[in-house]
């Protein structure tokens, strides 16, 4: 499934409340803009976690994955009993959230590294179970360091991916 509960409306809100500044959000952006051409499967979307909670439900699953997830989970579907595991781009918890390979590279922290965490209520708090080690570097473009962080988020989500369809068969 495909989050879509982020929007333009959301990142304003996020920019008025001083979660992001607008340079970072530009940055994130353009970015994206740029990484268009990656051809996504057409999944269906997820916009809430009414959606998916009913998905949960109807597909009785017992583990789910998320990857530059926008969506904030609720306590409804941390109490259902499922295995909810995140990947972050970057070290946590120093730099979870928004806005983390911009933060990370404003203090020079360049060695950094992908993890997969258990979701909590808290974001980017939960027990780090996996991590993809990798470096940003100055001299680079934003977009290029994000691409360097997201190939070590799909690594190590790749990896996990592949131990919970072993541990499944």
């Amino acid at each position: 499934m495909l989050d879509r509960s982020s929007s333009f409306g959301r990142a304003v809100r996020l920019i008025r409340r001083g979660v992001l500044s607008w340079q970072v959000c530009f940055r994130m952006a353009w970015a994206d803009f740029w990484r268009r051409d990656i051809k996504v499967p057409p999944f269906p979307a997820i916009m809430s976690n009414q959606q998916l909670q009913c998905l949960i439900e109807q597909l009785d699953v017992r583990t789910v994955f998320l990857f530059r997830a926008g969506l904030i989970i609720n306590r409804s579907i941390l109490d259902m009993g499922v295995e909810l595991l995140n990947t972050h781009c970057a070290r946590i918890p120093a730099y979870g959230g928004l806005g983390s390979i911009a933060r990370a590279l404003a203090d020079g922290a360049h060695n950094q590294c992908a993890t997969l965490h258990r979701v909590t209520e808290r974001i980017d708090a939960g027990e780090v179970i996996d991590t993809e080690p990798y470096c940003l570097r100055s001299d680079w473009s934003y977009g290029r360091n994000e691409d360097v962080a997201y190939d070590a988020g799909i690594d190590v989500l790749l990896r996990n991916l592949t131990r919970v369809l072993r541990r499944a068969a």
